[in-house]
C-alpha cells in the first residue's frame, strides 16, 4: 500500500515540479524553525538550573 502511496507521490512530483518545489521547501523551512524555537526554548528553561537556589531566582 505504500508503494502505491509512493509512486503516485513520485508522479505528482514530476508532474507538477513547481508546485511540488514550493511545498518541499515550505515544510523544510517550517519543520527547521520549529526544531530551532525548541531548542531555544528548552535552552531558556534550563538555563538557571545550575544554581542550589534557582526557584528563588528573579
Amino acid at each position: 500500500m505504500f508503494k502505491n502511496y509512493f509512486k503516485i507521490a513520485l508522479r505528482n512530483f514530476i508532474k507538477q515540479k513547481g508546485y511540488s518545489l514550493i511545498n518541499l521547501l515550505g515544510l523544510s523551512i517550517g519543520l527547521a524553525a520549529c526544531i530551532l524555537i525548541t531548542l531555544y526554548i528548552l535552552q531558556e528553561i534550563s538555563f538557571d538550573n545550575l544554581h542550589s537556589k534557582a526557584d528563588r531566582i528573579y
